[in-house]
């Protein structure tokens, strides 16, 4: 497919974007100055001034010696490029390849996009009445390349080139097209080149050696070179869009749009056998803003009813302001989603993956990193053998590792017991603990777990109450809008109050009481050495 581009000039930018927020109060000549190491020079200037002979950078000064009517104002640079980046994510409208062209101008990828809108001609004149609409006046044409369309819509007359044509239209325009240095241009100016077409005729060999950059540009503007665009991104496989007649307000409305844009991505992704991970519902308001409503999903899900669902949850966030008269959906993220077999009676398969639905809403209410599971960690210590990653629909990659029987409760801190065992390996014959003692009939062990001496001990970091510390850890992310934070794993750090790394020996004991309990011992039976048992969990 021919590629088609399009280049948008707004002449007055900075005076049509300062006109917006302040309209002008006299028919007076106005300009827009800026700071200069000799006195304020003009940095923009309306039509009025420009008819007189006002040009950029000549000082204030003579400006008004020459007219002293004239009007002036401090040129806002950080709102011209942030209006500028604005349109030219509005202009995603057209097409989803748009970018900021220097301080006054788009460009736009079309190809593939112009039947949409009826053809190329609709389109053009789409863009230019929507803009227009906002103040700011407008041109714009398109091209067999982007140079070409940037030098017909600056130099030439405006209108679309069309296709093959470029060097017909383009050999018309005067050199200054080429975008010459100075010292080029009085250099052509003494040979009598005034056209680009003189530029083209002349022998190539003496032309690159004496005016490469010249050239270069010209066989970008003809398509003889390839011209890097910043236009060209990742393109969304999976989109859609639709324009409205009349702009919608309504929250009916919305969902209606909402409704048939899931419906067309669906169909989409079903015939790709794919599944979405991410959506970008853009809204297009016809004050020239756009607005961005975002969603992921723990698990690939092609679903409309389910992926409406989590867009009613952020609906409310939509400021239709004056209205919105478009809008697009596309799918950055997808993964590949067969189709499943349900098994009978509920298997555990299909049970991970009906919690796909429920975490996705909790995570678009709560935010990706506030809904956690518990994961494999790597580590022989009991109490750091577990950390909470972000919650996904899929079961997890990491499997736990197979080591003795581990108690259902483990608890928040290992807490001291006094126990009576004989020695030196033999489980406790009775132990005390929480002010009432137990005896014990039948106890498994001993299972040592030596210290991890490669992590830093005896500083007291890393102890106390890990259930506290990750409470605070989620609640401080619960303070920040985390929609766009990568996933974290926050570590479950049960780390028992022990007042040294010593290696433990754990039992498996039965009480009387009819529960089993989880005991160790710290240290050895030796001379001058005494002896520690902690509770750590119960099993039943």
């Amino acid at each position: 497919m021919a590629r088609r581009y399009v280049a948008v000039w707004f002449p007055f930018f900075a005076i049509d974007r300062f006109r917006s927020v302040k309209p002008a109060e006299s028919d007076a000549p106005f300009v827009l100055i800026e700071h200069h190491a000799h006195g304020p020079r003009i940095a923009a200037l309306d039509a009025k001034a420009r008819s007189i002979g006002l040009t950029i950078g000549r000082p204030l000064s003579e400006a008004r010696a020459i007219e002293p009517s004239l009007l002036h104002d401090w040129i806002d640079e950080t709102q011209d490029r942030a209006t500028l980046a604005r349109f030219a994510a509005w202009a995603q409208r057209w097409t989803p390849f748009a970018y900021a062209q220097g301080t006054d101008g788009l460009a736009l990828d079309t190809t593939g996009c112009a039947h949409l809108f009826g053809g190329e001609s609709h389109l053009l004149q789409d863009l230019r009445a929507r803009f227009r609409a906002l103040g700011f006046t407008t041109r714009a044409a398109a091209a067999d390349t982007p140079t070409a369309a940037w030098m017909q819509v600056r130099w030439g007359d405006g209108e679309s080139i069309p296709r093959g044509q470029s060097r017909l239209h383009l050999s018309k325009l005067p050199v200054e097209a080429l975008q010459p240095d100075e010292a080029t241009r009085e250099t052509l100016r003494s040979l009598g080149i005034r056209e680009v077409r003189e530029i083209d005729a002349l022998p190539r060999a003496g032309t690159g050696a004496r005016f490469p950059a010249l050239l270069q540009r010209l066989d970008a503007a003809l398509g003889r070179t390839p011209t890097p665009s910043q236009v060209r991104r990742a393109v969304p496989r999976f989109r859609a869009r639709v324009a409205f007649a009349e702009p919608i307000a309504t929250r009916e409305a919305l969902e209606a749009t909402l409704d048939k844009l899931l419906d067309a991505l669906s169909v989409q992704l079903e015939r790709e056998v794919r599944g979405a991970r991410r959506l970008d519902l853009t809204w297009f308001r016809v004050d020239g803003t756009t607005q961005l409503t975002r969603i992921d999903t723990s698990a690939p899900t092609r679903s409309a009813p389910h992926l409406k669902r989590l867009f009613l949850e952020r609906l409310d966030k939509v400021d239709p302001g004056f209205g919105i008269d478009a809008a697009s959906l596309v799918a950055p993220n997808t993964d590949h989603n067969p189709a499943h077999q349900l098994g009978a009676g509920g298997l555990l398969g299909d049970r991970v993956r009906d919690t796909a639905p429920l975490i996705d809403r909790l995570q678009t209410r709560l935010g990706m990193s506030r809904v956690l599971r518990p994961a494999p960690y790597d580590s022989h210590l009991p109490e750091r053998a577990m950390q909470f990653d972000i919650a996904t629909g899929a079961q997890p990659k990491r499997t736990w590792p197979v080591r003795g029987p581990r108690p259902l409760l483990l608890l928040p801190r290992a807490e001291p017991i006094d126990a009576i065992a004989q020695v030196p390996d033999h489980p406790p014959l009775r132990f005390t603990w929480r002010n009432r003692t137990r005896r014990v009939l039948a106890a498994d062990g001993p299972e040592r777990i030596e210290p991890e001496w490669w992590r830093a001990v005896g500083d007291g970091k890393g102890q106390g109450d890990a259930l506290e510390r990750l409470l605070l850890t989620v609640r401080s992310r619960v303070d920040e809008d985390d929609d766009d934070q990568p996933p974290v794993a926050i570590n479950h750090d049960l780390t028992p109050d022990l007042p040294d790394p010593s290696l433990r020996d754990y039992y498996r004991v039965q009480a009387d009481d009819g529960r089993r309990y989880w005991v160790f011992r710290i240290g050895l039976y030796q001379q001058d050495i005494p002896t520690r048992w902690y509770l750590h969990g119960v099993f039943a």
